[in-house]
């Protein structure tokens, strides 16, 4: 073997940088998918206080509490946590034996059991792309529920 070839295969001088960029990219999505998740999370749990103050609402005796006052009361929460409660769906049921939905509080009994389920899509903003390789139907979108039951007071 040359000299000239002896000093450019025996030299290490760019294995540092080599390693780097390879290492680079896994790593990068991994910061960010945990950033992602992070967010949706997030989502999540203000979706469930969000429905547990609604039901809490719901559920104690007042007959000026109506379903659309509660879930002005649930989107408010959603929306005091920065997302947009525009695209938050609220579903009230009675659950006593099985469960019906309702549309007046009122004719809910003492002692039944009150649920409310609520709803709102989710969309990755870094991920979008992969989550499509998964589902393509999608659109990088999924759907974050939550769902809380009371027994009206």
């Amino acid at each position: 073997m040359s000299t000239v070839a002896r000093k450019l295969c025996g030299s290490r001088s760019g294995q540092a940088m080599v390693e780097f960029a390879l290492v680079l990219p896994i790593f990068l999505l991994l910061v960010i998918g945990v950033i992602e998740f992070g967010r949706a999370w997030n989502l999540a749990q203000t979706l469930t206080d969000a429905a547990r103050e609604g039901a809490r609402r719901a559920a104690v005796f007042d007959p000026t509490i109506t379903p659309a006052v509660a879930a002005t009361a649930i989107r408010a929460k959603v929306r005091a946590a920065g997302f947009d409660s525009a695209q938050t769906t609220v579903t009230w049921q009675n659950c006593t034996t099985a469960c019906t939905t309702i549309t007046d509080f009122a004719a809910l009994g003492r002692g039944n059991t009150l649920s409310v389920t609520v709803s709102m899509p989710y969309r990755f903003m870094f991920l979008r792309s992969l989550m499509n390789l998964v589902n393509s139907s999608s659109n990088g979108t999924i759907t974050l529920d939550t769902s809380t039951r009371f027994r009206k007071e």
